[in-house]
């Protein structure tokens, strides 16, 4: 999971660290007080694919990669409507009463 908050592109919260996570993700919250590292819109789009997926929800960015495969709806709908975009919309559509973070 990748998460922070600040503006940019006109997506809020696009942010994420250099490290990596302990669950094999490619980025998280800041641990130690490392300052977040800001994503832009180009750099999120260039993750949307099964072997690379991000997207943003609710201001944050999330690595799905691994999450793919266990999504009830399949990895597909995510792949051709979410990475590498903000699916904030998308996702309130189907899970209106499930908070992202």
């Amino acid at each position: 999971m990748i998460g922070g908050t600040t503006v940019q592109n006109g997506i809020q919260g696009l942010s994420t660290t250099s490290k990596d996570a302990d669950d094999g993700s490619r980025g998280c919250l800041p641990a130690n007080g490392e300052r977040p590292r800001i994503i832009s819109l180009e750099e999120l789009q260039q993750h949307s694919t099964a072997d690379d997926a991000w997207l943003v929800l609710d201001g944050r960015v999330y690595n799905i990669t691994t999450f793919l495969r266990y999504h009830p709806g399949g990895p597909d709908i995510l792949l051709k409507k979410a990475a590498g975009r903000d699916a904030t919309a998308l996702f309130n559509k189907y899970h209106p009463n499930v908070k992202a973070h």
